[in-house]
């Protein structure tokens, strides 16, 4: 009898501890906060990349208005030579100090 009793209170701790932890893992998923950012994006994208194709700059010229990429970055080139290049890290810089970008970094 002792034996019986024994092995129904292991049983039903066993079942009790499997149920149990599906039921903490839900909480857990529920207290994530929401993401405010588009990982997707082509402006979370932008923000995560480097700003060294702002020495790609010079190379605008070949793109004659096409706006597909690499050419649709050529909109923070301004200028001609080195000062579009400096122009656009300016920019680039600048860019990732906006709120937008930082949320971008901080959930993606």
């Amino acid at each position: 009898m002792r034996t019986i009793i024994l092995v129904a209170f292991v049983t039903c701790f066993v079942v009790a501890s499997i149920y149990a932890e599906p039921i903490q893992s839900q909480r857990q998923t529920l207290s994530r906060r929401t993401r405010q950012a588009d990982c997707s994006s082509k402006t979370c994208r932008d923000c995560k990349a480097s700003c060294a194709g702002c020495d790609m700059c010079p190379l605008c010229a070949l793109c004659f208005g096409n706006t597909n990429p690499p050419c649709d970055n050529c909109k923070f080139c301004s200028g001609t030579g080195a000062s579009s290049v400096s122009s656009c890290k300016t920019k680039c810089e600048n860019g990732k100090k906006s709120k937008q970008c930082k949320e971008c970094q901080e959930d993606c």
